[in-house]
């Protein structure tokens, strides 16, 4: 029974709220339209950005070799102490997406003056044409915050490698599909015409340092090579070291040849035809609905006023209040012997 009673109190509490909501629902109305103009305010204020993608595909680098010369190789590897390179293009490939935000691709977007102005815009002064700590009101608060939970504070610099890595990081999207070659570089920019240099220059910088790695690389198995033929009189060996050396000839010639080494870009950088963020949808949506349950968590309190303090309290403790067990019954004819 004390159950039963216990659980209607709780569904008639909750028959109250929804009464009390909807006896206000104007004011949650209001709240609903109030949400709807500033989801529109922050839509006209937030920055537009634009999606410039780039698809390339892997650069076929494997040599020309015939089966008999690679198994020549391969037999004599210990012989001739040469460890050859792989040259397969899926290897190079991952190296490729791989360099997209790492060091080396950072370190030559860093050398380009123009480049890093446009990058860090905030924090060129062009007047005295020299890099400046922008002013920004939250960063004192930060840091005060920052040292109070004993976090490490990290004084502003000018742009360098290091933060171009950071930006790239941030900035590049890598998208692939195991049923398709292709793959999709983007990045999110406002400004469309500097995304579209921006995945040039980064291409460039990834596949020319790939390239460049790859010519020193067959240069000194070339050396090495020349010197081990000077000293070898062995027929079966010297014919390794031929077919070998003229592989490396062949990947040095690859690497020269100013063309692309390790992904073939199948058309130029592409923006999008307009702002793809903010989304209208999502932002409208999102602030009619926080505003919606804040006129509906108002229209609760409002409905609450007309009550007593103690007797909310006393409701609410009783919604999330265990119920008790019920007593057990006793015969009140039993009669307990006595010792």
């Amino acid at each position: 029974m004390a159950v039963a009673q216990e659980g209607n109190s709780q569904s008639q509490y909750i028959r109250e709220i929804v009464s009390g909501i909807w006896q206000h629902k104007w004011l949650v109305v209001g709240f609903a339209v109030v949400g709807l103009l500033v989801g529109i305010v922050q839509l006209h204020r937030a920055p537009r950005t634009y999606t410039v993608t780039l698809r390339v595909a892997s650069v076929a680098l494997e040599q020309a070799q015939t089966r008999g010369g690679a198994d020549r190789i391969t037999g004599l590897a210990a012989l001739a102490g040469v460890a050859l390179p792989s040259t397969g293009n899926g290897i190079g490939f991952e190296l490729y997406q791989a360099g997209l935000t790492g060091r080396p691709a950072a370190e030559v977007l860093a050398k380009q003056p123009d480049f890093m102005r446009t990058m860090f815009a905030a924090e060129w002064d062009d007047a005295s044409k020299r890099w400046r700590e922008p002013k920004s009101f939250m960063r004192p608060i930060r840091q005060f915050f920052s040292r109070l939970i004993g976090a490490p504070v990290m004084p502003w610099e000018p742009p360098d490698a290091a933060r171009v890595q950071d930006a790239l990081n941030g900035l590049v999207t890598v998208s692939k599909s195991a049923a398709s070659p292709i793959v999709t570089i983007s990045v999110r920019v406002p400004n469309p015409n500097w995304g579209r240099q921006f995945l040039s220059k980064l291409h460039s910088a990834v596949d020319g340092a790939l390239r460049d790695k790859s010519l020193d690389r067959a240069n000194r198995y070339i050396d090495y090579l020349n010197q081990e033929l000077v000293g070898t009189t062995t027929t079966d060996v010297r014919a390794s070291l031929v077919a070998t050396l003229i592989d490396q000839e062949k990947q040095r010639m690859l690497a020269s040849s100013g063309l692309d080494y390790a992904a073939d870009p199948l058309e130029a950088p592409v923006a999008s035809r307009g702002p793809t963020s903010p989304n209208p949808t999502q932002v409208i949506g999102l602030y009619t609905f926080l505003f919606l349950v804040l006129g509906m968590g108002a229209a609760f309190l409002l409905a609450q006023l007309k009550m007593g303090v103690g007797d909310v309290v006393d409701r609410v403790r009783g919604l999330f209040r265990r119920p008790r067990p019920p007593a057990m019954a006793v015969d009140r004819w039993q009669v307990t012997p006595k010792s």
